[in-house]
C-alpha cells in the first residue's frame, strides 16, 4: 500500500467515517498487526488468523439482510452453530444474541422467518422479513 493507492485498501463507508485520518495514520492501523504476522509459513499464518477469528462471536455464521418487523428497521441475521445474532448494519457488536437453548421455536415462511425466546412461561417473539429464508 502506498500514499498514492491507499483508497483501494480502505473500504469508502470508513474513508468517509474517519475523514482526519491521513494515509500514515492508516498505515501506522495495519502494520502494528501485520508485524506481529510476520516470520511464518502459510499455515503458520493461516492458524493465527483462525485462532484470532475464532474469537469474533458471529465467526462461521451465515449472513442474512433483513427487517425486524417488530421494531422495523434493517438489520443483520447471524447465524450459526451456537445461536443467532442481530446486528445493526456497520456495527461490530450484536444488538441481540440469543443461544439456541433458548430458542423454543422457529417458523420461516417464504420471506419471513419468526424466533420465539424465552421459556414456557415467558417468552417473547422476533419476526424477520427476509427474501434470503429457505424452506
Amino acid at each position: 500500500m502506498s500514499q498514492d493507492n491507499w483508497e483501494l485498501y480502505v473500504p469508502q463507508p470508513l474513508r468517509k467515517k474517519e475523514k482526519k485520518m491521513s494515509w500514515q495514520d492508516w498505515k501506522a492501523q495495519v502494520d502494528g498487526p501485520l508485524e506481529k504476522l510476520r516470520g511464518g509459513d502459510r499455515n503458520t499464518a493461516m492458524q493465527r488468523y483462525l485462532r484470532y477469528a475464532r474469537q469474533w462471536c458471529a465467526f462461521g455464521a451465515t449472513f442474512y439482510k433483513a427487517k425486524q418487523i417488530t421494531k422495523p428497521y434493517n438489520v443483520i441475521l447471524a447465524v450459526h452453530w451456537t445461536g443467532f445474532f442481530v446486528f445493526v448494519p456497520g456495527e461490530r457488536i450484536p444488538t441481540y444474541s440469543y443461544k439456541f437453548p433458548d430458542i423454543l421455536s422457529w417458523s420461516p415462511s417464504k420471506q419471513a422467518i419468526t424466533f420465539r425466546i424465552g421459556n414456557m412461561t415467558n417468552s417473547f417473539e422476533m419476526k424477520f422479513f427476509t427474501p434470503q429464508v429457505r424452506l
